[in-house]
């Protein structure tokens, strides 16, 4: 797989998906988001290089950032996600319930 090929993040968000039974991060160079790195401890995950050919069997696909918290992704080029599959539902359930640090 060459560099050019790896899915790695958006411009102002970081991208996850789910492969129907575990949300999967890209392994790839990004800025880690405060929004990601906060669902990595609150959810299981596997970290592996995806290729833009891989996006197409995901089941699901989301992007996370600090004012959007989770969002769903409805397609990337060819392939299209469900705009309401229940794990975009759980990890925000899951991102809205970790406790803020006390200023």
């Amino acid at each position: 797989m060459n560099d050019q090929s790896i899915i790695s993040e958006g411009g102002t968000w970081n991208v996850g998906f789910y492969d129907g039974d575990r949300v999967v991060w890209p392994a790839a160079d990004c800025l880690v988001g405060v929004t990601m790195e906060l669902l990595k401890q609150a959810h299981e995950h596997d970290e592996k290089p995806l290729a833009l050919a891989d996006v197409a069997g995901m089941r699901a696909a989301f992007a996370t950032n600090a004012a959007i918290g989770v969002r769903a992704i409805a397609a990337i080029d060819d392939a299209d996600y469900s705009d309401t599959h229940e794990i975009v539902d759980t990890l925000r359930k899951e991102y809205v319930e970790i406790p803020a640090d006390v200023l």
